[in-house]
């Protein structure tokens, strides 16, 4: 079992964890990387966050196109 950092949740851990493996918290998602398995330790991954609000990509269907 490993323990959530973020949300304290208990979480199985598999028998056949290796170094660099992702482990997943079932209950918030949070994703972190094994650095070590004795003791076991691992460190959460940097995940680029998606702005949302972001002007600079634009889906609006007002193309300079004309007709010939």
């Amino acid at each position: 079992m490993w323990e959530c950092p973020n949300c304290g949740n208990e979480n199985d851990l598999d028998t056949g964890v290796e170094e660099g493996q992702i482990l997943e918290c079932l209950e918030c998602g949070s994703e972190f990387e094994v650095t070590s398995l004795d003791p076991l330790d691992f460190e959460e991954l940097d995940l680029p966050t998606v702005d949302d609000d972001d002007d600079t990509a634009s889906d609006d269907d007002d193309d300079d196109w004309e007709d010939d």
